[in-house]
């Protein structure tokens, strides 16, 4: 009986050793870099301009908004639309980050205000004015 309970047993931790993620020290580290070449990549993506805007929470809990107006390989600056002043942020430094580049909505707009036009004049052809 207790051969059959300590056989279940290391069956149990073998089983689980193998099917189950395991949590080690250096997994903090790892998650960090992982948001920073994230946080990098979201930057590069969107580029530079007044027409770039950006909203980001920092480590130390302050949120920045504004425009990114320079990238480098370890930073980047975001300037504010109200005071015009520019902050340079660490990529290491942004926990998370939003932005979108407004040319791209204005784009998306246009194309939907086209579409949207062609299946008006297609409408009013078809009933044979």
């Amino acid at each position: 009986m207790f051969k059959r309970v300590l056989s279940m047993a290391l069956a149990g931790i073998l089983w689980q050793g193998f099917f189950f993620e395991t949590n080690f020290a250096s997994s903090k580290p790892v998650e960090e870099a992982r948001i920073t070449d994230q946080v990098k990549a979201t930057i590069a993506k969107l580029g530079t301009g007044k027409e770039t805007r950006v909203e980001m929470r920092l480590r130390d809990k302050r949120k920045l908004a504004g425009y990114v107006n320079e990238i480098s390989d370890e930073s980047f600056s975001v300037t504010d639309l109200k005071t015009g002043t520019s902050t340079a942020v660490s990529y290491a430094s942004v926990t998370q980050v939003k932005g979108h580049h407004l040319s791209n909505r204005a784009d998306a707009i246009l194309y939907v205000a086209i579409v949207v036009g062609v299946i008006f004049l297609a409408g009013f052809f078809s009933r044979g004015h």
